[in-house]
């Protein structure tokens, strides 16, 4: 994880992120749209029938997925924007930013390893499976079957961090397999992406992937690293 630099303004660290700012709330991790970034602050539309904390903390995707960006902020002032929401000031403690690159993100390893299911996502075939450890960017998962490296696959699993269930069904790609006894290991890189590779973009579903699969990892490489 990198600490952004303390000498930019807000909108200079953010003027590569998505339009939502996602922040734990009712027990989840909640997204609301950003209507506007200042030099100190966050402006946010939020229905007026939530209410969050006075002290937050915030996550931030970058515009092309690689990246998380996690820091503690301040609610501060509130205004309405409509009959259904309100738009909330939160003033962000640049000093507690941090970048998590999801391609070198932490790594958890499960003792024992956790179901998984791997959907082939053209003819639907279903092979199930063990993850032995995952980041932010993909997993490895241990078969008997001999599953082709280079085809698209559904990986469908569940995480269990402080008593809560979290299910995630998320697209990858195989990029690896390495013989172990009479099965393999494969290593799969996660894909955020819909559409080619020139007009790449980031859908609502797959952000929330990404942001809630990032903070549980986070949560979960304290309890259990590799």
């Amino acid at each position: 994880m990198k600490k952004d630099s303390s000498h930019k303004s807000l909108k200079e660290l953010l003027q590569d992120v998505e339009p939502n700012f996602f922040t734990e709330c009712e027990n989840d991790l909640k997204p609301f749209r950003i209507s506007n970034i200042s030099n100190d602050s966050l402006f946010i539309e939020v229905p007026v029938d939530i209410n969050l904390k006075e002290n937050v903390k915030g996550f931030l995707l970058s515009e092309k997925g690689y990246s998380v960006i996690e820091f503690l902020g301040r609610v501060v002032r509130e205004k309405p924007s409509s009959k259904t929401n309100r738009v909330l000031q939160i003033v962000a403690n640049q000093e507690t930013f941090q970048r998590i690159n999801r391609r070198i993100s932490p790594r958890v390893s499960f003792n024992p390893p956790i179901p998984l299911s791997v959907v082939d996502n053209e003819t639907g075939n279903v092979v199930h499976a063990y993850v032995n450890n995952m980041g932010a960017g993909g997993l490895c998962f241990q078969s008997k079957e001999d599953i082709k490296t280079s085809d698209l696959f559904i990986f469908n699993f569940e995480l269990e961090c402080e008593g809560a269930a979290h299910q995630f069904s998320i697209p990858g790609k195989i990029v690896g397999k390495i013989p172990v006894g009479t099965s393999n290991l494969f290593h799969v890189k996660f894909i955020m992406h819909a559409g080619d590779a020139q007009g790449r973009k980031i859908t609502r579903d797959m952000a929330d992937n990404i942001i809630k699969l990032s903070s549980l990892i986070i949560k979960l490489t304290m309890r259990f690293p590799l």
